[in-house]
Parts: structure tokens; C-alpha cells; sequence
């Protein structure tokens, strides 16, 4: 009886780790999106339509270097089917690389 009671226990800080630690990373992403659609804003002016998507990479185990941003918008020097992707080093927005729109991912995690 002991054992099972500390097998439920384990399971419960298991999933409530999981689910903080879910939170948190969602947290993240939507600051990571929030700033980098105001760093492009400030710096190309403001652009209808703006299409930010997650573009989420988990071959880096630094949170700062999984979560980054495609953008595409009028403003930017892209073609039709290409983004723009961003990411935050230390607080600040820093510009990566174009990526063409089969290069992300297919589904929202």
C-alpha cells in the first residue's frame, strides 16, 4: 500500500512539474512574439497584414535559442512564401535568416 502511495505521489509531481513548466515556455513564446513584432514595428514602420507564426527549434537546450519567430509582412524585403525568423539573445531581438514556408512547422505545439 505504501509503495502505491508513492507511486501516485510521484506521478502527481510529475504532472504538475509538466504542466508548470508547459506555462512557463507559453509565457515565453508569447513575449518572445510580443517583442519581436514590436521590434519590427519600430524598425520597418507598421504593415497591414503582419503574419507571425512559432517557429519552434528543440535541437538547442537554451530557451532563449528554441523559441523563435517567423514574420512576413508587406514591409519586409521577402517573397510571397518566405519569412523573416527572429529570435531573443540577452532581452534583445536579433534577426536570424529567411526561412521559405515549407521550412516550418506544420502544426502549433
Amino acid at each position: 500500500m505504501k509503495k502505491l502511495m508513492w507511486i501516485v505521489c510521484l506521478v502527481l509531481v510529475a504532472a504538475a512539474s509538466y504542466v508548470y513548466i508547459t506555462r512557463y515556455d507559453r509565457a515565453y513564446e508569447q513575449e518572445v512574439m510580443r517583442q519581436v513584432v514590436e521590434h519590427v514595428e519600430r524598425t520597418y514602420g507598421t504593415s497591414e497584414p503582419i503574419v507571425v507564426k512559432s517557429y519552434y527549434n528543440d535541437k538547442h537546450r537554451a530557451k532563449d535559442k528554441r523559441y523563435a519567430v517567423a514574420v512576413r509582412a508587406d514591409v519586409l524585403p521577402l517573397k510571397q512564401n518566405q519569412y523573416m525568423t527572429y529570435r531573443l539573445r540577452d532581452g534583445q531581438v536579433i534577426e536570424l535568416y529567411v526561412i521559405d514556408e515549407n521550412g516550418l512547422p506544420n502544426a502549433e505545439r
